[in-house]
C-alpha cells in the first residue's frame, strides 16, 4: 500500500455499452480520474467514442484489449497496459462487468460448449481479473475489487413462485448457462474477499437495467421495476465510494447488493 495518489485509477472490463459504458462515461465525468477501459476491439467505433467522451479535467481514458472468453486474455491486458502505459503504477478500483447470456430457453437444450462459454465469461472470467490485476491493486492506498453478478444467480430467490413459475402458471425454462455461472461467481467472489484481507471486495448487481444485454431478448416495457441504465450507474458508484470490507461480524457481513445498496438473497 502506498500513500494516496492525485490520480484515480479506474479499470473496468466490458465497456463499450450498457451498465459497462454507462459506469465509464460517469468515472470519466469525475476530474482527475484515469478510467483504463478494456475492451474487445479497441479500434471499433464504440470503442474509440469512449476516447472522444468530454472528460473532465485531469480525466482520460485508455482502451486495452480483452475477451472474457479467452482465459489469457487479463494477463495479457495488464502486460500490455504495463507496455503501452508504464505510467499506470497502481489500480484504485477494478470492476469486473463483462458478461454474456445467450440461452434462453429448457435447460436440457443446452449443450456443453454454450455452458463452458457462459462459465467461462461470467464467473472465471473476474476470477482471471482479480489474479491478474492484484499486483496494481496492492500499490494502491485503499484497492477496491466489485464484480457484477445478478439475482438471477440466488438459490434462495430461484425457489420462490415468480421464479418457479411464469405468468401462465407453466414451469419457467431460463437462462441456466447465465444464472448458475451468477451463482458460481458469487461463492468465487466471497472467497477472495476472505482471502485478501488487503483488498475491499464487493459484489453487486444492477438489477433489471433497460440494456441491449438480452441481445433483444427481453421486451424491457413488459419488465417490471427495469431502470434506465444511467440512475443505475450512478447509484452503483455511490454504492463503490463507500463500500468497506466486510468483517464478518453481525451487520457486516459479505452480502449480495443491489444498485441502491439492498440486500439481495442469495
Amino acid at each position: 500500500m502506498t500513500a494516496p495518489s492525485s490520480q484515480t485509477i479506474v479499470l473496468i472490463t466490458g465497456t463499450n455499452r450498457g451498465v459497462g459504458r454507462a459506469l465509464a462515461e460517469t468515472y470519466l465525468a469525475r476530474p482527475a480520474h484515469t478510467l483504463v477501459a478494456l475492451v474487445r476491439n479497441p479500434n471499433s467505433e464504440t470503442s474509440q467514442s469512449i476516447l472522444s467522451y468530454s472528460a473532465a479535467s485531469g480525466s482520460r481514458a485508455i482502451l486495452v484489449p480483452y475477451n472474457a472468453e479467452d482465459t489469457s486474455s487479463a494477463s495479457t491486458a495488464i502486460s500490455t497496459l504495463a507496455t503501452q502505459h508504464p505510467q499506470i503504477a497502481h489500480l484504485d478500483l477494478v470492476i469486473a462487468n463483462a458478461g454474456s447470456n445467450t440461452h434462453m430457453g429448457p435447460s436440457l437444450a443446452v449443450d456443453a460448449k454454450t455452458y463452458l462459454t457462459h462459465y467461462t465469461i461470467n464467473a472465471l472470467a473476474p476470477l482471471l481479473l482479480f489474479s491478474a490485476t492484484i499486483p496494481l491493486m496492492q500499490k494502491a492506498f485503499s484497492p477496491k475489487f466489485f464484480a457484477l453478478s445478478s439475482a438471477t444467480g440466488s438459490l434462495q430467490l430461484m425457489n420462490s413462485s415468480n421464479m418457479r413459475f411464469d405468468r401462465s402458471g407453466k414451469p419457467r425454462g431460463g437462462a441456466l448457462p447465465y444464472t448458475s455461472a451468477k451463482c458460481a461467481l458469487n461463492h468465487l467472489i466471497m472467497k477472495l474477499d476472505i482471502e485478501y484481507p488487503d483488498i475491499v471486495v464487493g459484489l453487486f448487481t444492477p438489477g433489471p437495467t433497460k440494456t441491449g444485454f438480452t441481445g433483444g431478448r427481453v421486451n424491457w416495457d413488459l419488465v417490471l421495476n427495469a431502470i434506465e441504465v444511467g440512475p443505475v450507474a450512478e447509484g452503483l458508484i455511490s454504492q463503490f465510494d463507500d463500500f468497506v470490507k466486510a468483517t464478518g461480524e453481525e451487520g457486516n457481513t459479505f452480502v449480495l447488493r443491489d444498485w441502491k445498496g439492498d440486500i439481495i438473497p442469495w
